[in-house]
């Protein structure tokens, strides 16, 4: 069994992070920022998410699946 990815509220991630963390294609990632799914701040060639706007993305993408939080 992996370890758990916690996504801390006022921490700053990139994609890469995400995309190990989370498990997910860059793809995926990339689709929700361009669908402004997933909000996120450019600084200099670097993309960069913070933490609370990866719990709303995923929170509100389980949401629209039906999917509990529980």
């Amino acid at each position: 069994m992996t370890e758990a990815f916690r996504v801390l509220p006022d921490a700053i991630y990139t994609t890469g992070d995400l995309q190990i963390g989370l498990d997910l294609p860059q793809a995926t990632i990339d689709r929700a920022r361009r669908e402004g799914r997933l909000r996120y701040t450019r600084q200099g060639h670097r993309v960069l998410y913070r933490g609370q706007w990866v719990i709303e993305w995923l929170e509100s993408d389980a949401a629209k699946a039906g999917c509990s939080h529980e």
